[in-house]
This record gives C-alpha cells, structure tokens and sequence, in this order.
C-alpha cells in the first residue's frame, strides 16, 4: 500500500459563514474563510496573530509553536476561531503536490485494511496511546469540484474531543483538512469545514 499521508493538528471553528473574508494559501488556492476566523499568516508577527483573538486566556506559547510550524512548512496552513481556544482547537489544510493519485490507491485497497493502518498511524502519533477510530469511509461528490473524498475520525488528543479529516484531490495534488472539536460542537464545526473545502479555487 502506498504511503498514507495524513496530517494532524486541532481544529474548532463556528458556524457562521454569513460574511466570509477571501484568503490566498500559501498552498497555491485561494479560500473563503468565515468572519469568526483568522489565518495564521506567517508574513504577521505574533503580536499581530494575537491581536485577532477575542477569546479567554490565551498560551501565547501554543500561539508561537503554531506559527514556528506553519512557518518551517510550506504545505501547512493554520486558521484559528476568534473566540475559542486554539489549543486543540485550530482548522488546518496540507497539501501533497502531485500525490492526487493517493486517493486512487486507497479505492484500490480492501477498507478494512486501509482503516487499520490509518488508526495504526493515527495511535503512532500519539505515542502509542489507544485511540478510537469512530469512522472510516470514501464519500461521494462531496462538492462539485471534488467527486471522492476519504473522510476518517478518530478520538483526539484532549478528552471528549474527535479528530476529523478529509482527504481528496484536487487537480493532482493530495489535500487533508484537519478538524479537531470537542463533541458537542463536531457537527456544526463540520458543517462550517465542508463550506471551506467547497470555496477552494485553484
């Protein structure tokens, strides 16, 4: 089986997309991301990065690792809630160039095969601490653009919280969104993240 690139990071985001402010990726497309975000912009400081957040207590040092890591990595990008703590709770994109086939070798694979490696990865990651997977299966014609998507989820690193990722291609590069949210947010911030996909324009 080919690699299984998977990317983590934590995401929480609302459900507002009523006014959405355009953004240019450093992953070569341009977004759409709602009002109550913001983009953790590496060309800003972290003073400025900060100054967007609206919420309680804030660990600018979570803040200055983030930065440092989309920073160091030019296939990573981070936007973060105004209001909701990001750590643990942050929205990301990685994108593979020319990897798009990826997704043809995954169709290719028994599924429970594939599942089980990626929960395999999944609990590496973590430091070899048992996770769940709670779901692991191809969508459909997730928008338009996209007609086969991998959607899995698995438990998070924090307590009651899901790990929730899609992969799909797009022209031939390989795309993961990354969506971390405690339980009872999962299935609005979802929403919201499945909007975000559907702006992309390459």
């Amino acid at each position: 089986m080919r690699k299984i690139y998977i990317t983590l990071l934590f995401i929480l985001t609302t459900y507002n997309l009523a006014v959405a402010q355009q953004v240019k990726s450093k992953l070569g497309f341009d977004l759409r991301l709602p009002k109550n975000y913001f983009h953790v912009d590496t060309s800003r400081s972290i003073d400025q990065i900060i100054k967007e957040y609206e919420g309680e207590a804030l660990d600018i040092n979570y803040i200055s690792k983030l930065l440092s890591s989309s920073a160091k990595n030019t296939s990573f990008e981070v936007f973060l809630h105004r209001e909701l703590n990001p750590n643990g709770n942050s929205i990301n994109f990685n994108v593979i160039p020319n990897s798009g086939s990826v997704i043809s070798d995954y169709l290719k694979t028994p599924k429970k095969d594939l599942c089980s490696a990626l929960r395999s990865q999944i609990i590496t990651m973590y430091g070899g601490k048992e996770k769940r997977q709670l779901y692991c299966d191809f969508k459909s014609n997730l928008n338009d653009k996209i007609n086969t998507s991998l959607k899995i989820v698995h438990d998070g690193r924090l307590p009651n919280q899901h790990l929730i990722q899609y992969q799909f291609k797009i022209k031939n590069d390989l795309i993961t969104a990354t969506l971390g949210c405690f339980k009872n947010n999962c299935n609005l911030m979802e929403k919201d993240l499945l909007k975000i996909i559907s702006s992309i324009n390459y």
